[in-house]
């Protein structure tokens, strides 16, 4: 995928796909071919960028990350409450 926005929020250059210079339309052209000539590598790259999004953008692990910071909110509230 291209450099621009987001994109490299989720993939990893040279683990999960590669990343190309924004608009570089040559070096895009030579990682298709790459990867239509190379299919054990396109295998391999897809594997790992399903594991990373599966582990980092988990619906479980994301519940579990918010429980715990709503939890750490309560506790820092709770301490601060002034008794009357």
């Amino acid at each position: 995928g291209f450099d621009a926005g987001g994109i490299k929020d989720w993939l990893i250059n040279d683990t999960s796909g590669y990343l190309i210079p924004w608009m570089d339309i040559q070096a895009m052209a030579d990682k298709i071919d790459l990867l239509l000539e190379d299919k054990k590598l396109t295998r391999k790259l897809g594997q790992s960028g399903r594991k990373f999004v599966n582990d980092k953008y988990n619906f479980e692990n994301y519940i579990n990350k918010l429980t715990d910071h709503l939890e750490g909110l309560v506790e820092v509230h709770d301490r601060t409450q002034i008794a009357i």
